[in-house]
């Protein structure tokens, strides 16, 4: 397969790439899997792409090429050849290690407003409504790759040259949530059910509520009298997002409401609207019935993948991004990394680390760093002086959700510290907050202490501590 050039038709029961939501779309497995059986041969000059630097997390590469081969248009199918080439270059210089490869460019081939969309290459998981299948050897990935983010143009994302962080950042909370959502139907009354999602596929039903999921639906509110009205969308991943992408156990997931309309179809491919208030009635499904339309999801909970593998490319025809703009980026790819391990409540990673960063860290290093940590343990806390228990004790959990390690023991313990200073209470709060766990003691200890000019003050405290994190 490799070399040749595949078409893809992306009208989707009737909604297309072009039409509907300016954002996202989804390229299937099912598409993927058909359009590659319709391949055509065509060659492609293999110096078109090259490494040309890597800046951080992101990697820039050069493409000499035709910037129209790239094309996506209501007249240009998708042509898979240089984004397959694009990634023997990429893998011949970085290596095969990513399970997402996410790209911008300096050119625009995106040519209908749309933001971004995903290909789907691979699933092994079951009981997400996703078949098991695996394209990745067509990108010149040994089984590694599961997918491609393609967000089009960069000067997108930028406004008077400066990164506009929600809308990048989620973009690729949406995208990569793509991995995993929204493919499952349910069981009712002994019949299997779509109603969960659109009819386009690929994201959930305007008649969802998905606790305003990141990929559709919305947060639904009923008024008493038979209306419902929107109080959200696109804001977080639900708990049946989080089960399906492996970081919720099943038993965890709270019952799910999908609306009945006669104003609107079950399915409809409308996407999220602000403040809408439609006449209807409430369906209340269960996990269970979800899983026994899907069967469990396997690997299930207590085997989930931790980390996520992305690489992020920056693809340039012109001259080389400059050094500010590829700053930006990095620092929109650490806030995505925390605002990802937050919404997973502390238990997901994003690496975008390039992999020759990656590769200079051993399993023998890992092990010495751990073996050195346990040294410093103080019961269940970390201190190099007292004076800085929580400070450390802090930094070390975070360690361990970044590589995977249980810190529920020691975040409970660090929960029921006795705070000496604002220092301690701030510390605690932020670091409960990054992992999705409230504690509005503290923060009302914070607002308490705030002073007009926005420092905090607090007689346990010996000087103003002015906090880094905005609370609100």
């Amino acid at each position: 397969m490799i070399g040749k050039r595949i078409y893809l038709v992306i009208l989707l029961f009737g909604l297309s790439l072009f039409a509907g939501d300016p954002h996202c779309e989804v390229l299937t497995l099912d598409q993927v899997g058909g359009s590659l059986s319709e391949a055509v041969h065509r060659k492609m000059d293999p110096g078109s792409f090259t490494v040309s630097a890597v800046h951080g997390n992101v990697v820039v590469m050069r493409y000499a090429g035709a910037v129209d081969d790239f094309e996506v248009s209501p007249e240009h199918p998708i042509d898979f050849l240089p984004r397959q080439e694009m990634m023997r270059a990429f893998y011949a210089q970085i290596g095969d290690v990513y399970d997402l490869v996410a790209f911008t460019t300096d050119f625009t081939y995106v040519r209908n407003g749309t933001l971004g969309f995903h290909v789907q290459l691979k699933n092994d998981i079951q009981g997400i409504g996703l078949p098991l299948v695996d394209y990745s050897a067509t990108f010149h990935s040994s089984g590694k790759l599961q997918g491609m983010i393609e967000l089009g143009a960069a000067t997108k994302y930028l406004r008077e040259g400066a990164l506009t962080l929600d809308v990048f950042q989620n973009l690729m909370l949406h995208e990569i949530g793509h991995r995993w959502l929204a493919h499952v139907s349910y069981l009712v009354d002994g019949q299997i059910s779509g109603n969960l999602r659109m009819e386009s596929g690929g994201h959930w039903s305007f008649l969802l509520d998905s606790d305003a999921s990141y990929m559709y639906g919305h947060h639904w509110q009923e008024a008493g009298d038979g209306t419902w009205t929107v109080t959200d969308a696109r804001s977080r991943y639900s708990d049946l997002d989080l089960y399906l992408m492996g970081f919720l156990p099943a038993e965890e997931v709270a019952p799910i409401t999908l609306l009945h309309s006669s104003e609107i179809p079950d399915r409809s491919n409308r996407f999220p609207t602000p403040a809408a208030t439609i006449r209807a009635t409430a369906e209340t499904i269960d996990i269970s019935q979800i899983i026994a339309a899907e069967g469990p999801r396997d690997p299930g909970y207590a085997n989930r993948a931790r980390s996520l593998r992305v690489a992020f490319v920056f693809l340039h025809s012109g001259p080389a991004p400059e050094e500010t703009i590829l700053a930006q980026f990095n620092g929109g790819l650490a806030g995505l990394d925390s605002r990802f391990q937050r919404q997973t409540k502390g238990l997901g990673h994003l690496d975008f680390r390039p992999s020759p960063y990656a590769a200079s860290a051993s399993a023998a290093d890992f092990a010495n760093g751990w073996n050195y940590l346990e040294a410093q343990r103080q019961g269940d806390a970390w201190a190099d002086t007292d004076a800085t228990l929580v400070r450390d004790t802090v930094e070390v959990i975070r360690a361990q959700v970044l590589h995977g390690h249980p810190f529920e023991t020691t975040l409970t313990a660090l929960k029921a510290h006795q705070d000496r200073n604002l220092d301690d209470v701030a510390r605690i709060a932020a670091l409960l907050g990054e992992l999705n766990r409230g504690d509005e003691a503290r923060i009302a200890v914070l607002r308490t202490a705030r002073r007009g000019d926005g420092a905090m003050l607090c007689a346990l405290a010996v000087n103003p501590v002015r906090l880094i994190r905005p609370w609100h």
